[in-house]
């Protein structure tokens, strides 16, 4: 199920894909740190909310973009292995920061004069790798089409906690480099593929401050949220993926929902189980 926001009421809206396995937050001194990737902020100062953001890499050693999906707020600067963080000093912003971990920071951000505290988690589900830019369409694999059953956890965005589990079947078709996923309900996503098994999502209204932070051409949902995600094939049969999604107003003052889904082919494909397995399946259908 999907909670409407503004209402904490459900409505029957499923999300058809699958999940990743979380990420295990792993010492920092331990391995380079990887900041790309979305993140659950939390910030306080003159005032305070909460809302996704994004880390994305920049060209030039060590050089990150931190902004909201709008591109309201960006900072660009440097992020070491270590997890040092440090903001090019601009005349509207300024900041310091350090990754404890793959998974969480905090930071000291200077804003039109103001200074503001900041905590980020990674969004829970997620990893480095989930698509917040696409770099390169390329075509989808056509093994992805067909039906598929799903098992969709809602969780808590602020500390990954469960809040639901839920199951429905979907359907999935890729034309070109465009993956379009359709639920038992109707409801649908469209995304765009960097890779032949790895697609990503991103719907954002209003538009974003510049077009870096507008959403994927071709990219859509029948959603009234921002959304934010990022689609997986891992073998012919089994698909995974998270999707984030935000309440479009007010800015600053949004309410964020993730969902992290696993799914299985509804059917497998040739050669994916035994041949006594495929008897028994065959041997079922001739009964019905």
């Amino acid at each position: 199920m999907f909670r409407c926001a503004s209402t904490a009421t459900w409505h029957a809206v499923i999300l058809a894909v699958v999940g990743p396995t979380l990420v295990v937050a792993s010492d920092a001194n331990a391995e380079d740190i990887d900041p790309r990737g979305v993140f659950y902020h939390s910030y306080t100062g003159p005032f305070s909310a909460v809302e996704w953001i994004h880390f994305r890499q920049l060209p030039g050693e060590n050089r990150y973009q931190f902004s909201d999906v709008r591109g309201i707020a960006p900072y660009h600067g440097q992020i070491l292995g270590d997890g040092r963080i440090t903001w090019d000093t601009t005349p509207r912003s300024s900041g310091t920061g350090q990754f404890t971990s793959q998974d969480n920071a905090t930071m000291s951000l200077q804003y039109f004069g103001e200074t503001y505290s900041s905590v980020l988690r990674r969004a829970p589900g997620t990893d480095a790798d989930f698509l917040t830019q696409i770099q390169s369409r390329t075509a989808g694999s056509s093994s992805i089409n067909g039906s598929w059953d799903l098992t969709i956890t809602e969780l808590d965005s602020a500390n990954g906690h469960v809040i639901d589990v839920s199951t429905i079947g979907a359907t999935a078709q890729v034309t070109d480099d465009i993956l379009r996923l359709t639920y038992d309900d109707g409801t649908f996503f469209q995304g765009i593929f960097e890779d032949a098994d790895h697609a990503g999502f991103r719907v954002i209204v209003p538009s974003g401050v510049t077009p870096e932070f507008d959403s994927f051409p071709d990219s859509s949902t029948s959603l009234s949220l921002n959304l934010m995600g990022d689609f997986r094939l891992l073998d012919e049969n089994t698909i995974s993926a998270v999707f984030l999604t935000q309440t479009r107003f007010p800015p600053g003052s949004q309410e964020q929902f993730t969902y992290s889904i696993s799914g299985t082919r509804s059917i497998p494909a040739p050669g994916a189980m035994s041949l006594g397995a495929l008897c028994l399946l065959v041997g079922s259908r001739r009964r019905r």
